[in-house]
């Protein structure tokens, strides 16, 4: 007669007291990045989704750009730094939704709950390359523009905000530190990975996203959006080697609190 039964499952024995355990049973860790199990379809939605939400209430500011109409006052500080937070929320309320929904895990997007020190570290790493790059290249390029173009210079200045925020520094962490909180998960923690399914590649991924990150910072000038996508390339780069979030928020709101002390 032919054995019809079922072959046995093959089973490992706990080191510690000896129990059997299906090998079905483990589950690979997390890798961070990957969105393999995501089709590329599911990717280029999600992307359209964070575009739409990053552009859109920013159109009529790019829009009055574009038209060389003049940009009207920021509103109130406090009804700006509510705002900002709740941009924050909202991003932070997307990457959940987005973990949740395609069953991926939060490493998937550089939120990690292991190596503090070491993600500190690396946020240092992107604090220093952005003052480098905001010192060498930001500086040389202002004093060459101001001799040339100074209409541009003149365009950055009034983009600044310096001239009507408080100083003191609990307002400047409840200002900066959301939208570093926001620009972060949305470009980087969010952005990127996806980017890189759609196309394959970080290279792709990491140039669209700095030039986002300068286009929506037009507002404050041209000369400004340039260093801005400079700095996305070096935040992206950080993002990828340490594939942590935490990092590059560390870096982004750190440096956002030196550019606003800095000596002139």
């Amino acid at each position: 007669m032919t054995d019809t039964s079922q072959p046995p499952v093959p089973h490992n024995e706990s080191a510690a007291g000896g129990s059997i355990e299906p090998l079905a049973a483990s589950v690979p860790a997390p890798v961070p990045f990957d969105l393999e199990g995501l089709t590329r379809r599911d990717a280029l939605l999600d992307v359209g989704i964070l575009l739409t939400v990053l552009l859109v209430p920013r159109a009529p500011r790019l829009l009055e750009l574009a038209l060389g109409l003049r940009v009207p006052g920021v509103p109130a500080n406090s009804v700006e730094v509510f705002t900002r937070w709740c941009g924050a929320a909202l991003f932070v309320a997307f990457l959940t939704y987005f973990t949740l929904r395609h069953r991926l895990s939060a490493a998937s997007f550089g939120v990690r709950t292991d190596c503090l020190a070491s993600q500190v570290s690396w946020g240092a790493i992107a604090f220093v390359a952005d003052c480098i790059w905001e010192y060498g290249v930001g500086s040389t390029l202002r004093g060459w523009l101001s001799s040339t173009l100074p209409e541009l210079i003149a365009e950055d200045a009034r983009g600044g905000r310096n001239s009507h925020m408080p100083s003191s520094a609990l307002f400047l962490l409840l200002w900066w530190l959301p939208g570093a909180i926001w620009e972060e998960t949305a470009y980087r923690g969010l952005m990127l990975p996806y980017l890189r399914r759609v196309l394959g590649g970080w290279g792709g991924a990491v140039a669209i996203s700095a030039v986002l990150f300068g286009i929506g910072h037009l507002p404050q000038g041209v000369v400004h959006a340039f260093m801005a996508a400079g700095a996305g390339v070096i935040y992206a780069i950080v993002f990828i080697r340490s594939r942590s979030l935490l990092a590059v928020i560390i870096a982004h709101a750190t440096f956002n609190f030196w550019l606003f002390y800095r000596p002139a």
